[in-house]
């Protein structure tokens, strides 16, 4: 798996790759690189967004309510003015 982007490569992938590097190109490159012994399964690599309440700060870090900045995005109706 590429850890700068978490593409996953197969073992074939990677080994192409290998081979169209010098030894001394690899040994600079191969740090980005995690080789794993079994594939990932589907659920180690669906990411969820964490949960949000509506009245928590927006994780876009605006500073503002989540209710009054994103939640609208998700197709939630406008919040009145308290």
């Amino acid at each position: 798996m590429d850890m700068r982007n978490g593409r996953i490569f197969s073992a074939e992938e990677l080994a192409k790759f290998k081979e169209c590097m010098t030894p001394k190109e690899w040994e600079k490159e191969k740090s980005h690189y995690l080789e794993m012994e079994k594939p990932p399964t589907p659920r180690q690599l669906s990411r969820q967004p964490p949960k949000v309440g509506r009245n928590e700060p927006c994780p876009c870090g605006s500073g503002e309510k989540f209710k009054r900045c994103h939640l609208q995005a998700l197709g939630y109706r406008p919040v009145e003015a308290e």
